[in-house]
């Protein structure tokens, strides 16, 4: 009886083990650099292209946020990063902006185009000023074919920045890789990071989990997951005591008060002695800023100056 109660104890911890799910949060400035490091990349591409400025893009015209069904489409047709199952974690889309000029042709069994051709006529159109799909023109033009090959080098350096080792094709919408984006992705706190970049009149939406995230922005983690806590490589912890060392302050010796009565005072001149209540044995009250009591010290001189002997506070000089 006693060994039952102990497998199925022992098999509830497992099942709420394997429940238990880490939450994963990154900050604003943690966001913030993973979207200067996507800026250098894209800004370093579309250089080699020779692709002009956009006019949002004076500053920084990538946005870093958490993936959550807030800020995401799940539903819409994205194109895995990487070949293979999709489980890589990195998927992209391209959504049409508010004033896109874009039009594709359709693919060739009449449905939408891929976000290949999407991001593809884009880029046409920047590089060329033509349009994607001029009226009577059914074959593919020089101009579209320099415009999906610059995709496919920017979807090229993605996976490289991302730690991809080997090379290989974007996937084609084809492929089963050409489909929603799953659902455990952009569950809250899940870790994964949207990131949207200014695409010549659309806009390049680029998601990758927990796991790139973590290895782009380096030690500076926040999660709950205590195995994928990292400790900070940038600057070791200083002792408390060691960090304020050199910080000054200040303290004051005091005397027991001194009462006088409004005739001895009003009759004062310089030179005269006045009486202090203080008998000799009995130690000063030494205090800082706020006015707590530090401890008590004795007068003294050290060379040529004043000074005091401290000592540990008594029961009597706490009162």
């Amino acid at each position: 009886m006693f060994d039952m109660m102990q497998r199925r104890l022992s098999t509830a911890q497992t099942d709420a083990a394997e429940a238990a799910r880490p939450l994963r949060w990154w900050s604003a400035a943690q966001l913030d650099v993973l979207a200067l490091r996507v800026q250098i990349l894209f800004d370093q591409w579309r250089g080699d292209w020779g692709l002009p400025a956009g006019p949002s893009e004076a500053g920084h015209c990538v946005k870093a946020v958490p993936a959550h069904p807030d800020t995401v489409q799940v539903d819409r047709q994205w194109m895995a990063l990487f070949a293979g199952d999709g489980a890589s974690g990195a998927w992209w889309a391209v959504r049409p902006g508010a004033d896109c000029r874009v039009h594709t042709r359709l693919g060739p069994k009449g449905d939408e185009p891929s976000a290949l051709d999407v991001a593809g006529a884009a880029i046409q159109i920047a590089l060329f000023g033509v349009d994607a799909n001029p009226a009577g023109q059914s074959d593919p033009l020089v101009a579209s074919g320099v415009g999906n090959d610059a995709v496919k080098d920017w979807c090229q350096r993605l996976r490289h920045w991302l730690g991809a080792v080997g090379d290989g094709e974007v996937s084609s919408p084809t492929e089963p890789l050409h489909a929603s984006l799953p659902i455990d992705l952009t569950q809250f706190w899940s870790g994964a990071v949207l990131l949207r970049l200014d695409w010549y009149g659309d806009i390049f939406q680029l998601v990758i989990d927990c796991t790139h995230v973590m290895r782009l922005i380096g030690p500076c983690i926040a999660t709950t997951d205590g195995a994928a806590m990292e400790r900070r490589s940038e600057a070791s912890l200083t002792p408390v005591l060691s960090a304020l060392s050199a910080e000054p302050l200040s303290m004051t010796a005091e005397l027991n008060p001194v009462e006088l009565d409004l005739g001895t005072l009003t009759g004062l001149q310089v030179g005269d002695v006045i009486r202090i209540p203080h008998a000799l044995e009995m130690p000063l009250l030494v205090r800082v800023d706020d006015g707590e009591l530090l401890c008590q010290a004795f007068l003294g001189r050290l060379e040529d100056q004043k000074a005091i002997e401290l000592f540990p506070l008594t029961q009597t000089s706490q009162v």
